[in-house]
């Protein structure tokens, strides 16, 4: 880029014409950026309104006014050249106009000014004002496409020629790295003698390479069909899969089986009864055990019972007395309640347990509920490795022949992009199916909403004979065909079947609970039968203690028969033998008692041990029903995190550098149009150059992973233009936690899917940029050749060739003093390129001998003997005056500047 600023004066109609010249240029990416002013209009005053015009890759033209001041702000230290640009049809420049721009200048920028007046001669019209001891330039009216070449005559004013050869001098072309005018003049190679002036013609050759750069910067970004195989090391590359459905269905089905646990779990397994033997002795012995508990108790049994019985009659007395049965206020004394109710420690208990059916353990808080980020964390590799081969240390091996990483022929295979996506809407089917159809933009990845779609087509089609619904209907089925066997679309097929297993599960176990719970239900109570035994056990024990109390007093009756008492005199009771009939009854009704407690506990350890079955069957249940309607509501929850994971999956490969803008890369410049000093040519390139260069060039874009670290940029982008406090730039791993719906990654996943947020082309722009560097040493072999120009220019620098200016601008004077010869210490010859395109040019600017200004005055012949007179010396503003070379002005025609400069 050229770091001289220019600021071209106009003065008229013609100028205006240049200018507008200048402009058609400027919009067409050939020139860069100068200024223009108007002395005839706001050019005046102590900051003068001037023009700011530009061109830039990315926002084209623009032309902006303002003041000197403010359009100069940003300049700050800028060398500056001023062009006077004196058209011979227009007015000339007024002298103190000319003299305070180069003072404000000074003042504005305080760094160095040069001054340029560039005079376009008109045939008839002189003869040629000068503005002081400042460098003059006569634009020579010819135009030829080299030095070399026979010239052809311009007719005035030719904007378009004066424009061209304007950019030339001051070095105005985007490629353009200097300003040739400005360099000589900073280095005094040109003077500004008064009355001196001298010819100048440019010729500026650009080699287009905008066709070759589309079809390079095509051949590089785009994906579809053209897969990049980055290098796995220096010896080998990522290699092609082959089989694209095999390898993403078993990748796939790889994804499932290491993370399916974590959709839907197995039930657990229900108790059962189990086998029990009981020893004799043993039953003997809890026989005692029980009938001593049951029948006779303890003394702390019976101080208990006596307690809570007393509490029970009490607490209901004062129920009753004060609030009454039906009050909600309830009267408790210890563990005995004033109303009717279940024990305090049952009703603890029972809130307990239902505090763990509902979720009360940390292992079934449904406010703990996981969202699966190892599954999203695995699902974003996979989609990734299946075409950049992965980064290496992946959770599961992707594709590969013989440990050499291979990749899918098409990112479609993958997860395929919105781009994809099937547009269903129609009218007709609306107004058939209504609201049993809410979705008609199908995502390539999206089988759930697919299918929705398919039954209310199917059913329209069945509906009506439209021929548009029916195609529509041929239309889906065949798009559905085609993605349906990309990575995405199948492992979306796998969640809607994780959905439908976790339904399944959640109302077999649902059912499986009911049923458990109408067989405990039905069971008869343990505690009545355990009641029923014992007072069967009591009674007999009752009855033992009357037979033996019988005894008892028969005995004694027999031995005090005289008393008053003694009813009976048997002499069979003597005590031998009511002892020995005590023992016996005592016996039986102990045998009697054991055979009531064997039978009657049979049935009651059955109903028990069922009943324990049941009760922990029930536990067992209760929490596979919380845990199944997790899962499915998981399960549920994890559809909308894949659509959101795969629109941005999809978008961050098929785009892994932002938007791509191939038909805007390069500024195409005319081939025709323009005046024969300028020449346009395209660079073509063949089919085997842009394959080699692409394939140069992705090795340096598409390195090992590059998918993934797009997705990275994605995701950083995306928390970028969707701030929340869920996840920042370092954070972007929280995102893998996120549900589908109502937070960051949801908004993150729709702006993917309008792009509008994500349309940004810098970082494609910067790799491209990266791109160009390393090849632009190696640029002749992509088609660049020097050009007629060049090769006549090293011609003529070899001292082969020799080249002058046309005579059209001289008078007979100035043609006998060869004032059309050029000076062949000032030729400028640049060949320059661009920072933003392999596009080049060449450029020369040729001057011609300094001559006397009346050597250019074409309007009357010069007298020849006038050619021994002298020219008086001046003041100058820059450099020494040169020695006259031409017959000096005549008499009044002095310095107008002299003295004030």
């Amino acid at each position: 880029m050229n770091p001289t600023l220019t600021l071209i004066l106009g003065n008229g109609a013609d100028a205006r014409g240049v200018r507008s010249a200048l402009v058609d240029l400027t919009a067409l990416g050939m020139v860069s950026r100068f200024l223009w002013a108007e002395t005839t209009a706001g050019g005046r005053g102590s900051d003068p309104v001037l023009e700011d015009i530009s061109h830039t890759h990315a926002d084209g033209l623009s032309i902006t006014t303002d003041k000197l001041s403010q359009t100069l702000a940003h300049d700050s230290g800028r060398s500056i050249l001023l062009v006077i640009l004196d058209m011979a049809g227009d007015a000339n420049h007024d002298d103190g106009n000319v003299r305070d721009w180069r003072s404000r200048l000074n003042d504005q920028l305080g760094t160095h000014v040069e001054i340029l007046h560039l005079y376009v001669p008109k045939p008839g019209v002189g003869p040629l004002h000068q503005y002081g001891d400042l460098p003059t330039l006569i634009l020579s009216p010819e135009e030829a496409a080299t030095p070399k070449e026979r010239t052809s005559p311009v007719a005035y004013p030719a904007a378009q020629h004066t424009a061209a050869s304007l950019a030339g001098i001051a070095g105005l072309w985007a490629t353009s790295t200097s300003s040739p005018f400005f360099e000589e003049a900073a280095a005094n190679r040109i003077s500004g003698a008064y009355g001196q002036g001298q010819l100048v013609r440019v010729y500026h050759n650009y080699s287009d390479a905008a066709d070759a750069e589309a079809a390079l910067y095509n051949k590089v970004f785009t994906l579809d069909g053209n897969m990049p195989h980055p290098k796995v090391n220096a010896d080998a590359r990522v290699l092609d899969v082959g089989d694209d459905q095999n390898a993403v269905s078993r990748y796939a089905d790889a994804i499932m089986d290491r993370h399916g646990h974590e959709f839907v779990t197995p039930t657990s397994p229900l108790a059962s009864s189990r086998a029990k033997k009981v020893n004799a002795w043993e039953t003997i012995k809890r026989f005692f055990q029980f009938f001593f508990t049951a029948v006779i108790g303890n003394p702390i049994q019976w101080a208990a019972e006596a307690r809570n019985k007393g509490q029970k009659v009490l607490a209901s007395g004062v129920q009753n007395l004060l609030y009454g049965s039906d009050s909600n206020i309830e009267v408790v004394l210890g563990n005995q309640s004033g109303k009717t109710l279940r024990p305090l420690s049952e009703v603890e208990a029972g809130a307990k347990q239902l505090h763990r059916d509902a979720g009360g353990q940390d292992d079934l808080n449904m406010s703990q509920e996981t969202s699966l980020p190892h599954f999203w964390q695995a699902y974003t590799d996979a989609a990734m490795t299946l075409v950049d081969g992965g980064r290496g240390g992946d959770e599961i091996t992707g594709p590969n022949h013989d440990g050499v990483p291979a990749i899918v022929s098409d990112v479609r295979w993958s997860v395929p992009s919105d781009d994809h996506a099937f547009d269903g809407e129609n009218k007709i089917l609306r107004d058939n199916v209504g609201s049993h159809i809410t979705e008609t933009r199908i995502q390539p990845y999206d089988p759930y909403n697919a299918n929705v779609y398919y039954s209310a087509i199917d059913l329209a089609s069945r509906n009506t004979r439209n021929t548009t619904v029916h195609r529509l209907k041929d239309d889906f089925v065949a798009w559905r065909d085609t993605v349906r066997r990309s990575f995405g679309w199948q492992m979306g097929e796998r969640l809607f079947g994780k959905m439908e297993e976790a339904q399944a599960k959640f109302h077999a176990v649902r059912e499986k609970a009911q049923h458990n719970k109408e067989e405990l239900d039905g069971l008869q109570d343990d505690d009545a039968k355990l009641r029923s035994l014992s007072n069967t056990l009591r009674g007999w024990s009752l009855a033992w203690l009357v037979i033996i109390l019988v005894l008892v007093y028969l005995c004694l009756s027999h031995y005090n028969f005289e008393r008053a008492w003694a009813l009976v005199d048997w002499s069979f009771f003597t005590w031998q033998r009511t002892l020995f009939v005590g023992i016996a009854v005592t016996a039986v009704i102990l045998v009697v008692q054991m055979l009531v407690f064997a039978r009657a506990h049979k049935g009651i350890y059955d109903a028990r041990e069922r009943r324990r079955v049941l009760q922990t069957n029930e536990e067992i249940l209760g929490r596979d029903v919380i845990t199944a309607n997790q899962e499915v509501s998981r399960c549920l929850a994890s559809y909308n995190q894949f659509l959101a994971w795969s629109a941005i999956v999809s978008r961050a490969m098929s785009r892994p550098f932002g938007e791509i803008r191939a038909a805007t890369l390069a500024d195409h410049h005319p081939d025709s149009g323009l005046p024969d000093n300028t020449v346009v040519d395209s660079v073509q390139l063949d089919e085997r150059q842009v394959l080699d260069y692409s394939r140069r060039i992705r090795d340096d874009v598409f390195t090992k992973g590059w998918a993934s670290d797009a997705l990275e940029r994605y995701l950083e982008r995306g928390i970028d233009v969707v701030p929340s406090r869920m996840a920042t730039k370092e954070e972007t791993y929280r995102l893998y936690g996120q549900f589908g719906l109502n937070t960051q990654l949801a908004e993150i996943a729709e702006a993917c899917r309008d792009g509008e947020l994500f349309a940004d082309s810098t970082q494609a722009d910067l790799m491209w940029q990266e791109s160009l560097r390393s090849i632009r040493s190696t640029s002749d072999t992509l088609g660049m050749h020097r050009g007629k120009l060049a090769t006549d220019m090293a011609a003529i620098a070899s001292g082969q060739e020799q080249s002058s200016f046309s005579s059209a601008a001289l008078s007979a004077v100035g043609t006998n003093y060869d004032a059309n010869n050029v000076d062949d210490s000032l030729t400028f010859a640049e060949s320059s390129q661009s920072d933003q395109t392999l596009s080049q040019a060449f450029t020369v600017v040729q001057y011609g001998i300094s001559a006397d200004v009346r050597a250019f005055d074409t309007t009357e012949e010069q007298d020849a003997g006038a050619s021994e007179q002298s020219v008086p010396s001046v003041p100058t503003l820059g450099g020494q005056p040169q020695p006259p070379q031409m017959p000096p002005p005549q008499p009044g025609g002095g310095n107008p500047f002299s003295g004030l400069m």
